[in-house]
């Protein structure tokens, strides 16, 4: 069975839509919806799915705590061998996905990855754009399945594009870091590093909502301050599993250097944790030059 967790918070507008595409799935499949305190009419919505007695759909009301920690709970009461996360104002191709899902389960996969687009309300959408086509169930034979697709250009971080096995994520105890924006740049690497096998799927099933006032949407101060600390949770990651891989320091090199260039928030404490990290040096020198540049412009120390 495939538990589909879906936290809820303020997207009355776009809720049915994203409600609606999960019941066309024809799977064995249990649906939980946290409804993280939200003060539109989501509430109102939920009641009316309740109402209508449907099989295995569960909903939790709770008082709002975050995305993360929504996601947590769903987790704690999932039934499944499978758990999908799905963000409230997307929706998805039942069809894409029942067919990638199948793949998946039959091959026992710890992981399956799949893909999607941007969706504008306009109608407009565009490819959430991938490296090599890679297609079908990989193992042991690729190595490590985080840096393969690091190596092919195919990873990505959103939680919403795989499906993870629930055995792998209790096994390794993960879980999303409560009460912080940018969840799934720590949660997504840790499930591919530790997962041994992949079923991949590129055929874009997950329609990804462009929208102004989404938590992505929004860049205040707690954005930037809660991706430097994602970069902290990565160094360590990195410094634990001893990982020694170019493509991946980089990444993470790369995530401290935007959201300095982007947001102006500079972390001395976490630009020296960088260079314990001994395969992307060059970045970490471009990160230093633009700081020396930038100072007397007025960026803002947070730790």
């Amino acid at each position: 069975m495939l538990s589909i967790i879906v936290p809820v918070y303020n997207v009355e507008k776009y809720l049915e839509q994203c409600l609606d595409s999960l019941l066309k799935l024809d799977l064995e499949k249990e649906i939980i919806v946290v409804n993280d305190g939200s003060k539109d009419k989501s509430s109102e919505i939920l009641k009316k799915y309740e109402n209508m007695n449907l099989n295995n759909f569960l909903v939790i009301k709770k008082e709002n705590e975050g995305l993360s920690e929504a996601r947590n709970v769903g987790m704690s009461l999932a039934n499944g061998d499978y758990i999908y996360f799905i963000d409230s104002d997307d929706f998805l191709n039942p069809v894409k996905f029942e067919k990638m899902y199948t793949e998946g389960i039959k091959n026992k996969v710890d992981i399956i990855v799949g893909s999607g687009v941007y969706y504008y309300d306009s109608g407009k959408i565009e490819s959430i754009k991938r490296g090599q086509r890679l297609w079908g169930a990989y193992g042991a034979e690729i190595g490590n399945i985080l840096l393969y697709l690091l190596s092919k250009k195919n990873y990505e971080t959103v939680v919403w594009l795989n499906i993870y096995k629930k055995d792998l994520l209790e096994k390794n105890n993960l879980s999303f870091e409560k009460g912080y924006l940018h969840e799934d740049e720590i949660f997504t690497p840790r499930a591919l590093y530790y997962a041994k096998s992949i079923y991949v799927d590129l055929d874009e099933f997950y329609y990804y909502r462009q929208r102004e006032g989404s938590i992505v949407s929004s860049k205040g101060k707690k954005y930037h301050v809660d991706l430097n600390h994602m970069v902290d949770l990565l160094i360590d990651f990195t410094l634990k599993e001893n990982i020694i891989d170019r493509k991946w320091c980089d990444r993470i090199f790369w995530l401290y250097y935007s959201n300095l260039r982007d947001g102006g928030y500079y972390s001395q404490a976490t630009y020296k944790r960088l260079g314990k990290i001994n395969c992307g040096m060059n970045l970490l020198k471009k990160v230093k030059i633009y700081f020396e540049v930038k100072f007397s412009k007025g960026l803002e120390v947070i730790s």
